[in-house]
C-alpha cells in the first residue's frame, strides 16, 4: 500500500524546524541520515530512524578543538589487515570511546556509550567499513529519544511497518536519506557503460580493461581519511596517461592487479558500497604508478625530522608532492613539518608506540612468509631495513655475547604482550570513562 505520509528525499532536506511538532521517520544509517535524524530530532514530536544496517564506523568529528583526522596517521593505516590486529584495533576503539568524555559529562558520556557499542557489536573498526563521520544517531537516540527500528517492510497509510513487524502509526513525514542510484545516463552505449557499473572492478577504480579513451573518477570513497586526496591522485594518474608520460598497462595485467586488489578489499572491507576503498594502499599504490611515491626508507637516514612526521602526524597529500610529476618538494616538505600531531600527549604517545612494536613485529613474522602479516603501504621499506638491522644485530649478539641476546629480544615482547592484554581484557561493555577531553 503507498505511504499516506509526506516523502522527502535528503536532497531536499532544509532544516529540521521544517518538522516542528511531527512524528518523523528517519530512513538511513550514513552521515546523512545521521546529520537529519539529529536536527530532526530538536524539533519534531518523535523521530524513528530506520535502516537495514547499523551505521559505519562512529566517529566523532572534534577532540579537544581538533578534528578527529588528527589522530590519523601513516603508522596506524600500515599495519596488517589481519583478523589478529583488527580485532585489536576492535578493543582500543572501544577503550577510546569509553575513556575519552569527563565523569561527570553524563549525556555525552552516554552518547559516545551508544556509538562504542555500535562500533563493537557490528565489527566496525578502520579496518573493516567506512567511517560515519558524525554522532548525530547516538545523539538523537540518547539527548532527545528518537528510536531506531529495522528496514521498513511496508506502509499502510499513515502507518509505517518495520521488517521485525513493529509499527509506527501517524506518521507525518518519512525523511529518505538512502543515498543516490549509480547510474551514468552520459553512456548511451549499454555494453560499454556496463564495463564501468562496478567501481571495484576497474583498474584504480577508474579504468575498465580495454577501454584507454574514457575514465570514471571519484568513485573511490575511502574507509578514513578523506576522499579527495583519493580523486587528486586519479586526476594525477589520468593526467599522465592523456599527456603521453604513461601508458596504461596491459588488459591482462589491469586484470590481475583487479583481481589483487578485489581480494584485497574482501579479506576484511566485505561491507560497504563497492566504491569503498581502503585509504593507504590505495593512494600508494596510485603513486607508485605515477612516480610520486615518497622514499621513506631514504627518507630515514637522509631526512629522519621530515620521516617522524610522515609517519606521526596527520596523513594529508603533501606527502605525495615530494617527488615525481608536479613535485613541490620544499614547499610539501614545509607543509607536511606544518602537520599537527595528535594533541593527547600521553595517549599518543602509548598508542603510537604499542603501533611501532606491531609493525615491527608483523615485518619479522613476514619475513618467514606467514599469512596477514605484510605491512600496508610503504612503511613497509623501511620497516624491513629495521627489522633486518635488529636481527643482524641480534646474531652479532648471539656470535659474541650470547647472554645478552635474551633481555633484547624478552623485554620489547614482554612490554607489547602486556599492552596487548591490557587493551583486550580491559574493553568490552560496561567499561566506564575516565580521562577528561573535550569532544564534539
Amino acid at each position: 500500500m503507498a505511504a499516506g505520509c509526506e516523502i522527502v528525499h535528503s536532497s531536499a532536506f532544509k532544516a529540521g524546524e521544517d518538522f516542528a511538532g511531527k512524528k518523523v521517520v528517519v530512513v538511513g544509517s550514513g552521515e546523512s541520515a545521521s546529520d537529519i535524524a539529529w536536527l530532526t530530532s530538536q524539533h519534531a514530536r518523535k523521530v524513528h530512524i530506520s535502516y537495514r544496517t547499523p551505521p559505519g564506523t562512529l566517529f566523532p568529528r572534534f577532540v579537544n578543538g581538533d578534528t578527529a583526522d588528527i589522530r590519523d596517521n601513516r603508522i596506524i593505516y600500515s599495519l596488517p589487515r589481519a583478523p589478529a590486529i583488527i580485532n585489536l584495533v576492535r578493543a582500543a576503539h572501544w577503550n577510546f570511546y569509553t575513556n575519552i568524555v569527563r565523569k561527570d559529562d553524563a549525556a555525552q558520556r552516554k552518547v559516545f556509550e551508544w556509538a562504542a557499542k555500535s562500533n563493537f557489536e557490528n565489527n566496525n573498526t578502520i579496518f573493516t567499513i567506512n567511517a560515519c563521520k558524525s554522532f548525530g544517531i547516538p545523539q538523537a537516540v540518547v539527548q532527545n529519544n528518537a528510536e531506531t527500528h529495522p528496514a521498513i517492510a511496508r506502509f499502510d497509510g499513515r502507518k509505517v511497518i518495520f521488517s521485525d513487524g513493529t509499527e509506527v502509526e501517524e506518521v507525518d513525514a518519512v525523511i529518505a536519506a538512502t543515498g543516490y542510484a549509480q547510474k551514468l545516463p552520459a553512456l548511451t552505449d549499454k555494453a560499454l557503460a556496463a564495463e564501468f557499473e562496478d567501481p571495484r572492478r576497474l583498474w584504480k577504480h577508474m579504468a575498465a580493461p580495454g577501454v584507454s579513451d574514457l575514465f570514471l573518477l571519484g568513485f573511490c570513497r575511502p574507509q578514513q581519511i578523506n576522499l579527495i586526496t583519493c580523486c587528486e591522485m586519479q586526476a594525477r594518474a589520468m593526467a599522465q596517461i592523456l599527456s603521453g608520460e604513461k601508458q596504461l598497462p596491459a588488459r591482462e595485467e589491469m586484470e590481475e592487479e583487479i583481481d589483487r586488489w578485489e581480494a584485497h578489499m574482501g579479506a576484511s572491507f566485505s561491507r560497504g558500497s563497492r566504491a569503498l576503498v581502503d585509504f593507504l594502499p590505495f593512494v600508494d599504490g596510485l603513486a607508485d604508478y605515477i612516480g610520486c611515491a615518497p622514499d621513506l626508507r631514504r627518507l630515514l637516514f637522509s631526512d629522519v625530522v621530515l620521516w617522524v612526521y610522515m609517519m606521526f602526524a596527520a596523513l594529508q597529500p603533501s606527502q605525495w608532492r615530494l617527488s615525481g610529476p608536479g613535485a613541490t618538494p620544499e614547499l610539501a616538505r614545509r607543509t607536511i613539518l606544518a602537520s599537527p600531531l595528535h594533541q593527547g600527549r600521553r595517549d599518543r604517545v602509548r598508542r603510537d608506540t604499542l603501533v611501532v612494536f606491531l609493525l615491527l613485529l608483523s615485518t619479522l613474522l613476514s619475513f618467514l612468509a606467514l599469512p596477514h602479516t605484510n605491512l600496508v603501504g610503504h612503511a613497509r621499506q623501511p620497516f624491513q631495513l629495521i627489522a633486518a638491522l635488529f636481527l643482524a644485530g641480534c646474531a652479532a649478539l648471539l656470535a659474541t655475547r650470547p647472554a645478552a641476546l635474551a633481555p633484547l629480544l624478552f623485554l620489547p615482547l614482554a612490554l607489547l604482550s602486556g599492552k596487548i592484554l591490557q587493551v583486550v581484557f580491559t574493553s568490552g561493555p560496561p567499561r566506564r570513562a575516565r580521562r577528561g577531553l573535550k569532544v564534539e
